[in-house]
């Protein structure tokens, strides 16, 4: 998606840009260079923006990743954020939810595997067509379903995420059971949104530059730029959620494997004879 919303050209003498800040680089009070006042961000976690030439920051694009939460509270999330900025073409929610919540395994299941003696590798563990990670028949990581969510505002309207016409909505799954359909419908809403990205750059352009026709002759290049046909690669976006969820799955087993591990010294340690002799006891 960076890659075509780069393609979209703006001439440097507009001195404009279209940034896409994550919530991450601007939630700290500190954040001196940004502008206060109606510069709101903060509630999602992908933002494309319009920085204009007096450094103003419109918000146009919106995105929420939900990981194993209501899609409810993700949406009234994005819905808040559209109401406080009119500026907002469109909004997209990507809802990550696992199957069941992972509880790790016990220390004795621990003992009873001899995972003292020896660890599990990366590619040791398995993983099923459902997205299920195991090793030792213990699920480090549950059936996960991804679903791409969008919605793209009513043209002399606000942004209303309650709409499910099929003009300004699509949805679909794409992990594990990947919808082709319904991502190509995802694609379109995703097309039709850079359009209107677009057609914003032009129209604050022309509004900022009115007295300078010179200038304004050079945004014909972007009057004219298009959208690419294939904005995601649906197929490698899978494949990345699967090698995810197996890194996933192993990040959980490593963490607890540490402690386990730490566990078994600790008792050794206090099985040491009350002698002081520094041999440690071996474990039965």
């Amino acid at each position: 998606m960076g890659i075509a919303i780069n393609s979209l050209t703006i001439p440097e003498d507009f001195d404009v840009f279209l940034p896409i800040h994550m919530a991450h680089m601007v939630d700290a009070p500190a954040t001196s260079d940004l502008p206060n006042g109606k510069y709101r961000l903060g509630i999602p976690d992908l933002v494309l923006m319009l920085q204009t030439r007096d450094d103003n920051i419109l918000p146009l694009w919106p995105f929420e990743v939900s990981v194993s939460e209501t899609s409810e509270s993700a949406v009234e999330r994005l819905q808040t954020y559209g109401d406080r900025n009119e500026n907002v073409i469109a909004a997209t929610h990507i809802s990550i939810v696992e199957g069941q919540k992972h509880i790790p395994p016990t220390y004795e299941w621990g003992l009873q595997k001899e995972l003292d003696q020896r660890g599990v590798q990366l590619k040791d563990l398995a993983c099923s067509e459902d997205g299920r990670v195991t090793s030792f028949s213990h699920t480090w990581f549950h059936p996960t379903t991804v679903t791409i969510t969008t919605w793209i505002r009513s043209p002399n309207k606000r942004l209303d995420l309650n709409i499910h016409h099929g003009a300004y909505y699509a949805t679909a799954v794409l992990y594990p059971c990947r919808d082709d359909q319904g991502l190509e419908k995802v694609q379109r809403i995703f097309r039709r949104t850079l359009e209107r990205v677009r057609d914003k750059v032009v129209s604050h352009l022309q509004t900022e530059h009115a007295q300078d026709q010179v200038l304004l002759s050079s945004l014909e290049v972007v009057r004219n730029w298009s959208p690419p046909s294939q904005l995601l690669d649906w197929k490698q976006c899978h494949r990345k959620l699967q090698g995810a969820t197996k890194q996933t799955g192993f990040d959980r087993y490593r963490s607890w494997h540490s402690k386990f591990l730490k566990r078994v010294a600790d008792e050794e340690e206090e099985s040491v004879p009350s002698t002081g002799t520094s041999k440690r006891a071996k474990r039965g």
